[in-house]
């Protein structure tokens, strides 16, 4: 694969590629992602992203309504089919950096905290504010029905750090 190349997925395929620099990334639920240097690109579906070893230059997942800056953590983003819903970020484990389209101000998400963002907002620091931890039992839900994380032969290399952040939930 080229930069500018993109990866599609449509109803309940799956895609996993792992790129050079050691993130590697899960696509579904009818996705579409460009990649391009140090950037995967999703406009559509969902995705979970991790890395393997540590990375040389960080890596973002651009979206429509912003970009989550991947620094050695495991990620999910989901963007829904309707263009006005509002796209979730997810950190599964470890810091995710959240910034808006032209902005450098970022929100922070750890272990365990999710963001929705809709594409009219502006306001870091309301997104900030919405921040939240998920429940325990969401999460557990999450970890054991997800396609993207079970639904490949190879299980998800940072499958143990996330049953660790369900575990410390509450």
């Amino acid at each position: 694969m080229a930069y500018g190349d993109q990866i599609r997925t449509a109803d309940q395929a799956l895609a996993e590629v792992g790129l050079v620099n050691g993130a590697m990334f899960r696509i579904g639920g009818d996705a579409t992602l460009t990649l391009q240097p140090s950037q995967l690109q999703l406009t559509s579906g969902q995705m979970i992203t991790w890395v393997e070893g540590s990375l040389p230059e960080p890596v973002d997942i651009v979206t429509p309504v912003g970009i989550a800056g991947i620094r050695g953590t495991t990620v999910f983003v989901n963007i829904g089919d309707d263009p006005s819903a509002p796209t979730e970020i997810f950190s599964w484990e470890g810091r995710v950096a959240f910034r808006l389209v032209g902005s450098q101000e970022e929100v922070i998400l750890n272990s365990g905290e999710q963001l929705f963002v809709s594409p009219g907002d502006r306001d870091i620091d309301q997104l900030r504010q919405r921040v939240q931890p998920l429940d325990r039992a969401t999460a557990l839900e999450r970890l054991d029905n997800s396609p993207l994380i079970n639904g490949f032969s190879r299980p998800l290399p940072t499958r143990s750090e996330l049953e660790a952040t369900v575990e410390e939930l509450p």
